[in-house]
């Protein structure tokens, strides 16, 4: 999405206010394909190849192309031929007849994170989930002031009832099945859902001078360190994809939640107003997203959150939506 708008002639400014929004942590208000006012508008199909011919005439206009790719079938993949899992995103940005270009995290830096991919058949079937990227218009940019009163209000109310189900989750730490599977839905949470928005509300405060504000860039980039730390512990822990060492990550959890209850206590400073009170939410409310992460990304529900039913909106799996 960033390197989208960044290519439309957004500034880096109005690019962060464009992605930033109320913080919804737990997806309670939004989909996983939203973040801020930018959108992703998926076609999904169980054989990558029935979406080919949209993919190529899409790129062949000048239109990239997010690709949620099917792992067992995507080149190079560690777990080609192995596993069906969908956790991966990469942008297409052009082609020819022999070659998809693609930007790609997990791609060399020095390459500038870019892969030329030959385009085989079992390239073409992976692409089973793809979506274009929906953004409004270049907006004028706003004073720190004026984006604050209209995005931290409703962050304020949201972030106290996702931070009431986050802890009590956090206290069944000990009970939970922590699998491969159940691991990584946790990491994609922090590394997708909280700390994406912890990151774009500091970087759309950046030039703001109040003190109120300065102290809410600075607990919501902290936020977003420390969901990143978090996460990046658990991947280096799936080479073990053992329980006894996923769960040496709860301390960084508890401070990741800590972290958002001090966001929260300045958020409400800048705002001039008290913390509310909300009735206490249960510890389910967090299982079910990671319940909705686990049936999109691995198709399956992850053991031992005990989610129940998901009360998230439906992300690319569900999704069906013409380009």
């Amino acid at each position: 999405m960033e390197a989208w708008l960044h290519a439309l002639g957004y500034s880096a400014a109005q690019v962060a206010q464009a992605l930033a929004g109320p913080v919804d942590l737990l997806r309670r208000h939004s989909s996983f394909s939203d973040l801020g006012s930018v959108s992703l508008d998926w076609t999904s199909a169980t054989d990558g190849r029935r979406n080919w011919p949209v993919l190529r005439t899409l790129l062949e206009h000048g239109t990239p192309v997010v690709i949620q790719p099917d792992r067992f079938w995507w080149p190079g993949d560690k777990f080609a031929g192995k596993s069906h899992r969908t956790d991966l995103f990469v942008l297409a940005t052009g082609l020819n007849e022999a070659t998809i270009r693609v930007l790609d995290t997990q791609a060399p830096p020095e390459h500038g994170y870019l892969r030329h991919l030959a385009i085989t058949e079992h390239l073409r079937r992976a692409c089973r989930h793809i979506a274009v990227i929906r953004t409004p218009p270049s907006p004028p940019l706003a004073e720190p002031e004026v984006f604050a009163a209209d995005v931290l209000p409703r962050s304020i109310e949201w972030i106290t009832a996702d931070l009431s189900a986050l802890r009590a989750w956090s206290a069944t730490w000990d009970s939970i099945d922590l699998d491969e599977i159940s691991a990584r839905c946790i990491q994609i949470a922090a590394l997708s859902d909280i700390q994406p928005q912890a990151f774009v509300l500091s970087q759309a405060l950046v030039d703001a001078t109040s003190p109120g504000l300065t102290a809410v860039r600075a607990a919501s980039s902290h936020t977003a360190l420390l969901a990143k730390v978090f996460a990046y512990r658990l991947i280096a822990l799936h080479q073990y994809a053992e329980p006894a060492r996923y769960r040496q990550c709860e301390r960084q959890f508890r401070r990741l939640v800590d972290s958002l209850d001090a966001l929260l206590t300045v958020l409400c400073r800048a705002m001039d107003t008290d913390r509310p009170t909300t009735p206490s939410r249960p510890a389910s409310d967090f299982a079910a997203r990671l319940d909705d992460i686990a049936l999109h990304a691995y198709e399956r529900r992850a053991p031992g959150f005990g989610g129940g039913e998901s009360n998230v909106p439906d992300g690319p799996l569900d999704r069906h939506e013409p380009v």
